[in-house]
């Protein structure tokens, strides 16, 4: 089974950013929400490969803040304002998912359907030009008929 890089990019960007995060917070210096970073890259994610990746990359997203905000504070445990957040990103990832990807989908049709009027005007273009000493020809022709019955 062969992977897409635009598949597995959010979901891996996802995690690594939680990872990140959640070590230097952890280790050096207090981190802020990430939740934020997290709809970006769930969006990003949405748009780049579609919905399947996006829903992922914002599960990923849920759990690994939930697990930044475990420990975030100088006891263990979730206080109010951390749940908030945490409740605030899992209401939001997955409401943004389905407009970002109907977004990304209707600006692929879009760039394809440009792309194949573009060809279709270059092709007709090309037809025209080649037949183009054909249709002076005709023209030619019909100009002299006129001019003949015009001069009887």
């Amino acid at each position: 089974m062969r992977f897409d890089w635009r598949e597995i990019s959010g979901p891996a960007l996802t995690a690594a950013t939680a990872v990140i995060a959640i070590f230097v917070d952890r280790n050096f210096i207090f981190v802020p929400n990430p939740a934020p970073l997290f709809i970006c890259i769930v969006a990003f994610a949405a748009s780049l490969s579609g919905l399947t990746s996006g829903m992922i990359s914002a599960a990923i997203a849920v759990a690994a803040s939930a697990v930044f905000f475990f420990d975030h504070r100088a006891m263990p445990g979730y206080h109010n304002a951390d749940l908030v957040r945490l409740a605030m990103l899992a209401l939001t990832a997955p409401v943004l998912l389905p407009a970002v990807a109907l977004v990304a989908r209707v600006r692929v049709s879009r760039f394809l359907s440009a792309g194949l009027d573009s060809m279709l005007m270059a092709f007709s273009t090309t037809s025209s030009l080649a037949t183009l000493p054909t249709m002076l020809a005709a023209a030619e022709g019909d100009l002299k008929a006129v001019r003949m019955q015009e001069g009887k």
